[in-house]
């Protein structure tokens, strides 16, 4: 995978020369994205000055759950590598089947962008790079901001019991809460929350922090939150009893004492 969220990890680190259980917290929700200023950076003077272009210019480059910038540039950003990849490389149908139905771009999406900020001009066709960068985002920002939906709004997914997979009497799995959701993923798959949604295997996959842990070794405390619960019995109280703290960013403690 590319360095982006490891770099993200070095540059908030560096920040502070001592540490803390709080810090650590904060680093564990960052949703900043090293991806998305290294393409910012070439793209602000080329977004169009409409409502929407405006929103995007805007960002502050976070994928937090109401932020309408990160559901424009993942449109210019999908829109682009379709363009230069689809239909100038692969062909679109094969390019959609690797979007949907692998993980190739989330694991080796470092490589595209490689290639889409500093590959030669032969891969950006008549339009050269910017002229291409320029289309591409006329085409994400023409819609009226209020119908551009929140990144929450962008990222539902349900969470599935792994035996049942979404299978049996619907109103039974309701009622039982064998399934939970739907809930929505913050950060994307360049930050260190990382959030990226792909089928695989003909199954819908996430990548996501689960389970959350600090230590501060001078102490007999682990600090932690799991996107469940340490049971996995459907019947058991604990089945899904840490899933609202997780969602919350909210930790619980548990002690060598206990």
């Amino acid at each position: 995978m590319g360095s982006y969220r490891v770099e993200r990890i070095v540059e908030l680190l560096k920040e502070r020369s001592s540490h803390t259980v709080a810090g650590m917290k904060q680093i564990q929700a960052d949703v900043y994205s090293i991806q998305a200023r290294r393409f910012m950076a070439v793209l602000r003077p080329l977004i169009p000055d409409t409502p929407a272009g405006q929103m995007l210019a805007a960002w502050d480059l976070r994928y937090d759950a109401d932020s309408r910038g990160a559901t424009l540039f993942e449109l210019f950003y999908a829109k682009l590598l379709r363009e230069v990849f689809g239909k100038g490389l692969f062909g679109v149908e094969t390019w959609d089947a690797v979007v949907s139905s692998t993980s190739l771009l989330i694991v080796y999406y470092h490589r595209f962008d490689d290639v889409l900020l500093e590959g030669g001009e032969a891969w950006f066709g008549p339009e050269g790079r910017e002229g291409l960068f320029r289309r591409i985002l006329a085409e994400a920002t023409q819609a009226d901001p209020e119908s551009v939906k929140t990144w929450a709004e962008e990222r539902k997914v349900m969470l599935q019991n792994i035996l049942f997979a979404g299978k049996g009497p619907r109103l039974l799995v309701r009622l039982l809460g064998v399934d939970r959701g739907p809930i929505s993923l913050q950060g994307n798959r360049a930050t260190i929350v990382q959030g990226a949604i792909f089928r695989s295997h003909g199954r819908l996959t996430t990548f996501a922090p689960s389970y959350r842990y600090i230590a501060d070794l001078h102490t007999d405390e682990a600090h932690t939150v799991l996107a469940g619960g340490p049971s996995g019995r459907i019947l058991s109280k604990w089945y899904a009893a840490d899933l609202s703290r997780w969602l919350k960013w909210q930790y619980k403690t548990l002690s060598a004492g206990l």
